[in-house]
């Protein structure tokens, strides 16, 4: 949406919500139609609700929470994780991964942490684990990760 338009939906959005404003009313203030006041005044509502939404999400990233998981339970989750990332990947391949707005998003980033960091784990854990005999079954303790910061 183009500069215009989402100036145009702002002051629609105001004149509706703190005038009361009706549709028809707004449309004959900018002499447009009533359907483009409220195509308008619904693309805002949605970058409102978007922005809601992102604004929640980062702040619910910022909280931390501690998990014991087995080492299995680990692997799981990684693949899962990487599904999620390759599915995101293959639905929004039409972009690069620099244009792609989707790769900034605070799901897609933390899954690709934790991803890295649950790699490294498994790793560790696996090579503490190679000269035992088998894989323990103590739980790994994940708390200590931040994996909510970029």
């Amino acid at each position: 949406m183009d500069e215009q338009r989402i100036k145009w939906s702002e002051e629609i959005a105001q004149l509706r919500e703190q005038q009361g404003m009706t549709f028809k009313a707004i449309g004959e203030m900018y002499q447009i139609s009533p359907g483009k006041v409220s195509y308008l005044y619904q693309g805002f509502l949605r970058r409102r609700r978007l922005a809601h939404y992102r604004e929640l999400h980062e702040k619910q990233n910022q909280m931390t929470v501690s998990v014991k998981m087995t080492l299995g339970e680990r692997v799981v989750l990684r693949r899962i994780l990487s599904f999620y990332q390759s599915r995101v990947c293959r639905e929004d391949s039409r972009l690069s991964r620099m244009e792609n707005p989707v790769f900034k998003e605070p799901d897609y980033v933390t899954a690709e942490y934790l991803e890295r960091q649950f790699a490294r784990l498994e790793q560790e854990k696996r090579c503490k684990a190679e000269g035992k005999e088998g894989l323990s079954t103590k739980t790994i303790d994940i708390s200590n990760l931040d994996c909510y910061t970029t």
